[in-house]
C-alpha cells in the first residue's frame, strides 16, 4: 500500500464524522488520505472535509464512463458508496474496470437488496424471519405498512389502518405491503465482511431517535439473538465490506424480524466506531489485503446523540 490513498465517496453528503474518522485513522497508520465526494450539488456538508466533485445522477446512462474518467485523472484507490442507488454503480464499475477497491460484494445480492419486494421474497425463501407480506387478492389484516419498493430514508412510507387507506394507495405493485408492528424496538447491526468472506464484526444498536430516516440517537447493545440473526443473513448472501442489517423486535411477544439489509456503511455507524469496532481500520486493512482478526470486544452501552451545525457557503464556495 502506498503512503497516499485517494478515496471517492459516492453520495457522502452528510457523512462528515465518518469521513473525518477515515482521515484520522489513515494518519495514525502513516497514510495521507485524500477525500473526494461525488455529489449533485457542491453545497453539501461534506465539503468541509472533502473535495466535492459535481457529477450526474446515478441513472445517467454514461455514469460508468464518467466515473472512469474521474478515477483515472484523480488516481482513485477506493470507492465507497453511501446511498442505496450508488452501491450498484460502484459494484458495476469495479466489475467492469477492476482498478479500484470497492467494499461491496456480488452485484446480484446488491440489486436484490435495493428492491424491498425482491429482498423480502429472498428472505422468505432462505427461511429468515420477516413480517407477513400482503399480496393482491388476500384479505388484508390491518394495520399494514406500505413501503415504496425502491425507496430509501423512510420516504413515502404509509400506514394503512383500514380499507379506505388501502383504496387510497395507488400503484400497489410499487410497494412492499407488510404487517405493521405497532409496538416495536428498532435495531440496526453494523457489520463488516472482508474480501475473504470472513465476518469481522457485528455490532447491534438500538435506534432511539430517528428523523427523516436518519438516526440521531443510538446506543450499542450486546444482544445475542440479534447478532445471530445478522450472522445468518451474512452467511446466506455474498456480501462484502460494510453491511447494515435492520431488524424489529415486537415488544409484547419478543418476536425478532428482519426488515431490510443495506450493503453499505450506515448513517449511525460512528456509534459502533466509538464503541470500539474500528470500521476505518477494517476498510484500510481490507484494501491492503492484510490479515484481519474478528472484533468482538466492542463496548455495550455506547450511546451517541447528534446535534445540528452549519457549513457556510457564499455563491456556492465554501467559507472558512
Amino acid at each position: 500500500m502506498n503512503n497516499e490513498v485517494n478515496i471517492l465517496m459516492l453520495g457522502g453528503a452528510k457523512r462528515v464524522s465518518f469521513a473525518t474518522k477515515l482521515a484520522i485513522h489513515g494518519y495514525r497508520i502513516g497514510l495521507s488520505v485524500n477525500l473526494m465526494s461525488w455529489e449533485l450539488d457542491k453545497v453539501v456538508p461534506i465539503a468541509c472535509v472533502a473535495e466535492v466533485i459535481e457529477g450526474p445522477r446515478w441513472d445517467d446512462p454514461d455514469i460508468l464512463d464518467k466515473l472512469h474518467q474521474l478515477v483515472k485523472v484523480r488516481k482513485i484507490d477506493i470507492i465507497i458508496p453511501f446511498v442505496d442507488p450508488s452501491i450498484a454503480i460502484a459494484v458495476k464499475y469495479r466489475d467492469k474496470y477492476g482498478d479500484v477497491f470497492v467494499p461491496a460484494g456480488d452485484l446480484t445480492a446488491v440489486e436484490e437488496m435495493f428492491d424491498k419486494t425482491v429482498a423480502s421474497r429472498r428472505f422468505e425463501e432462505l427461511g429468515l424471519p420477516v413480517p407477513a407480506v400482503w399480496h393482491e387478492g388476500q384479505t388484508p389484516r390491518f394495520p399494514l405498512i406500505a413501503k415504496p419498493a425502491c425507496g430509501s430514508a423512510s420516504r413515502g412510507i404509509r400506514i394503512l389502518r383500514n380499507e379506505d387507506d388501502m383504496r387510497e394507495l395507488d400503484n400497489k405493485e410499487n410497494y412492499l405491503i407488510q404487517e405493521y408492528i405497532e409496538n416495536a424496538e428498532e435495531l440496526t447491526v453494523d457489520c463488516y465482511v472482508n474480501r475473504r468472506g470472513e465476518i469481522i464484526t457485528t455490532v447491534p444498536r438500538r435506534r432511539l431517535t430517528v428523523v427523516d430516516g436518519e438516526v440521531t440517537r443510538t446506543i450499542t447493545v450486546a444482544d445475542r439473538p440479534v447478532i445471530e440473526l445478522a450472522v445468518d443473513v451474512l452467511k446466506k448472501f455474498d456480501f462484502k465490506g460494510a453491511v447494515t442489517v435492520q431488524c424489529l423486535r415486537e415488544v409484547t411477544s419478543g418476536r425478532l424480524l428482519l426488515m431490510e439489509v443495506n450493503p453499505r456503511f450506515g448513517g449511525g455507524i460512528v456509534c459502533s466506531i466509538h464503541a470500539g469496532a474500528n470500521f476505518p481500520e477494517f476498510l484500510f486493512a481490507d484494501f491492503g489485503g492484510a490479515p484481519m482478526q474478528p472484533c468482538v470486544d466492542w463496548r455495550h452501552g455506547t450511546e451517541i446523540t447528534r446535534f445540528m451545525t452549519e457549513v457556510v457557503f457564499y455563491n456556492g464556495e465554501l467559507q472558512g
